[in-house]
């Protein structure tokens, strides 16, 4: 039986699902979200290291030597409340106890597991990973990692100015050119430490790895990051592609050295011939090149569940004793109060199942058995057998999500009534203030928003703009002005007497691919202005092109919450399943 571990909400993994489906595999699903309560994981470590005992889904028990390989794609569970009663301190203390204890058993399993949460390690370190990846004898490019403003100019001068700069962990950050424009910025090093590296010319290529297949895709593009090409106006091709048989052998080898059966290699081809790497993904989000270039990753990666590679089933053993999961009411049972049959272990830890979110919401997962899984995935299941390979492109709300990861908000106070309300106007910031830099905004992270939105203050007018070309002209020439894009879309917020009845909303693309969304109102109270801000501020940030994809049209008509004190409008959270009102 193939396991899969992970959230339908995630395209990738609904993907996986539907094509195992289709084949008639036999899988179970176990949603991340459930864990621990509807699913329970009971495993003892024995001596050598290895790890025995069963899964209960719901009361039905599956030995974990049952299993003949795993694809696991856990997301982050930072935002998820797997607990309905707990603070966020507390909450987050549990969430790191569930995954470690997820984390040692799929690293334990003595199957294939695609790919073990240890061997992905290495991507959480990008100076750790670039150093394994030189050597393994590609060419890297010269780094450097610094928090020193002099050290960066001295680093961007040896590289005769042509330097990009990047995150060093394992978060996404958009890669961007070094420019003497963003000189002024260096002095925010101190604060947190930059990987800088030298500019390589040439055309992407992004390698897929499954076992001993290579899939490569050549991505063209006059953007420093072609993820987010089409933000600035620019545009990207993508073509299946080859490469001389080594660099195909030596992604191979790379992968195979840092355990991945399953990898996404993203290399440079410089036009002098090398091959210079970047980086190593070891969950790659495939189905987007996959889409683009019609290669059958997903059927070697299916091909490759079904038929284990034998170098990549012995488990990543220690002799660390696992964990305790982290829950309010723990016992240790002997084997002889329950049904033998079930538990093949003398002692297993049984947990108080929680009350889940997902419960809570009356809208849980899926059923993970075969039957709900078919009717659940119809249109999946059919897009794959179809070869309708458009279908497997995500949802709306998630490609558009790179769109928001650094969005600036800006309220405009129009009409001259706004003279005689400072009060209103630094209440309303402040509060404003608070709730963007609070979990509220933190939540949807899962849309793919950054958690850096920044309000960037108050511009007013005392002249109420005529009509929807007035405002959008005043918009463009005020965002302008703002200097060098610091983002790739900026929400409007514009307060004023009567506006609704001029301009209560709209959309207006920058030439340099940004977006403007603006909402208007003529709301009176603090509390409803707050509500009716936060409501167009998540819906602005999750759907800056108005496509329907927007996630707080799912919770109108809720009562409002309150984050840091303030009023908000609640939103649907698709990882939690219910609205967010905490």
């Amino acid at each position: 039986m193939i396991w899969v571990w992970g959230v339908l909400t995630d395209s990738v993994t609904r993907y996986v699902c539907a094509h195992l489906l289709a084949q008639n595999i036999a899988l179970q699903v176990l949603d991340v979200r459930q864990y621990p309560g509807v699913i329970d994981v009971h495993m003892e470590q024995h001596s050598d290291g290895n790890v025995t005992g069963v899964v209960f889904v719901g009361d039905t028990p599956i030995a974990l030597d049952s299993i003949t390989s795993v694809y696991a794609r856990l997301p982050d569970t930072t935002g998820l409340h797997r607990y309905s009663n707990r603070d966020d301190e507390t909450q987050i203390m549990a969430n790191a106890a569930y995954d470690a204890s997820l984390n040692i058993l799929l690293d334990r399993l003595p199957c294939l597991v695609v790919n073990r949460p240890s061997a992905q390690l290495s991507n959480s370190s990008k100076p750790y990973q670039q150093q394994l990846i030189a050597a393994a004898g590609f060419a890297t490019p010269r780094s450097l990692i610094t928090s020193d403003p002099h050290a960066a100019r001295l680093f961007y001068d040896q590289c005769d100015g042509r330097v990009i700069y990047k995150s060093i962990s394992s978060v996404r950050s958009i890669v961007r050119r070094l420019t003497p424009t963003a000189f002024d910025r260096l002095v925010r090093l101190p604060f947190a430490p930059v990987q800088f590296q030298e500019y390589i010319a040439g055309d992407d290529i992004r390698v897929h790895v499954v076992g001993s297949d290579v899939f490569a895709t050549r991505i063209v593009s006059e953007a420093d990051d072609y993820r987010y090409a089409r933000n600035n106006g620019g545009g990207v091709s993508l073509t299946a592609t080859t490469m001389p048989p080594k660099i195909g052998e030596d992604c191979i080898a790379l992968a195979e050295m840092l355990q991945l059966p399953f990898a996404g290699i993203d290399l440079r081809h410089h036009p002098d011939g090398t091959y210079y790497c970047f980086e190593v993904n070891p969950s790659p989000a495939f189905t987007f090149y996959e889409a683009h270039t019609e290669q059958p990753i997903s059927a070697a990666l299916v091909s490759l569940l079904q038929h284990p590679v034998p170098a990549y089933t012995s488990p990543r053993l220690s002799r660390r004793p696992l964990p305790l999961l982290y829950a309010t009411h723990c016992t240790i049972a002997s084997v002889q109060t329950l049904d033998q049959s079930q538990v093949p272990e003398p002692f297993i830890v049984r947990c108080e199942r929680p009350l889940l979110s997902s419960d809570l919401s009356g809208n849980p997962p899926p059923q993970s058995d075969a039957s709900g899984l078919h009717q659940y995935l119809a249109d999946d299941i059919a897009a794959v057998t179809n070869g309708n390979r458009d279908h497997i492109i995500e949802p709306v709300f998630r490609r558009l999500g790179p769109v928001n990861t650094h969005p600036n908000i800006i309220s405009l106070y129009w009409g001259e009534g706004w003279s005689a309300k400072a009060n209103m106007r630094m209440a309303l910031d402040a509060a404003l203030t608070s709730v963007i830099h609070s979990a509220y905004i933190d939540g949807l992270r899962e849309y793919a928003v950054g958690t850096d939105v920044r309000y960037e203050g108050v511009i007013i007018a005392t002249m109420l703009p005529r009509d929807t070309a007035a405002l959008q002209a005043r918009l463009t020439r005020m965002v302008e002005n703002l200097g060098e894009p610091q983002s790739e879309f900026v929400l409007c917020l514009v307060i004023g007497d009567s506006v609704m009845d001029v301009l209560p909303y709209g959309v207006l693309e920058l030439p340099d691919g940004r977006w403007i969304t603006w909402a208007a109102t003529s709301a009176q109270s603090l509390d409803d202005l707050t509500v009716w801000a936060t409501r167009s501020i998540v819906d602005g940030l999750t759907d800056p092109q108005q496509m329907n994809g927007h996630v707080g049209e799912h919770c109108i008509g809720q009562p409002p919450a309150r984050f840091s004190g303030v009023a908000v409008a609640p939103y649907w959270s698709e990882v939690a399943k219910q609205c967010v009102t905490r």
